[in-house]
């Protein structure tokens, strides 16, 4: 496991890395995955041009780390699809706001702008990007 000690530095050698992920994908029992990824991550850290070049010169290579890193993508793209679930229905509670103090409450569009950026903590290009597309209303 001399390779392990290696690729935990940003000086890693081209072939530290490949005996190393050689070792790593070898063992795939859940106690021995569990390290590996952790030595694995922090090496892609220290080493990102050089993983980023090996894995554009060799397929295999890539595929090999696609696999090895298959349950984080799984974790970002769940956490990415909750954030744009959340992003979505704040927009759609802006608009909504806006929308109830034009219509119902008859506000002029700047007075509209001041209260979602108090109550939705916007800047006021952001609320009045909201308020004028919202609202279907010309860019000032």
């Amino acid at each position: 496991m001399e390779a392990v000690k290696w690729v935990l530095i940003p000086e890693a050698s081209r072939q530290d890395l490949t005996d190393f992920n050689e070792i790593a994908f070898l063992r795939r029992d859940a106690l021995y995955k569990r390290y590996v990824d952790s030595i694995f991550q922090i090496s892609v850290s220290a080493n990102r041009q050089l993983y980023d070049q090996m894995t554009r010169e060799d397929k295999k290579m890539c595929e090999a780390l696609k696999d090895l890193l298959k349950e984080d993508f799984a974790d970002v793209e769940a956490r990415g699809e909750e954030r744009g679930k959340a992003i979505g229905e704040a927009q759609g509670e802006i608009k909504g706001m806006i929308k109830l103090y034009h219509e119902e409450m008859g506000l002029a569009p700047q007075e509209i702008i001041i209260k979602i950026m108090h109550r939705f903590f916007l800047d006021e290009e952001t609320a009045r990007n909201f308020v004028e597309s919202t609202l279907g209303l010309q860019p000032a």
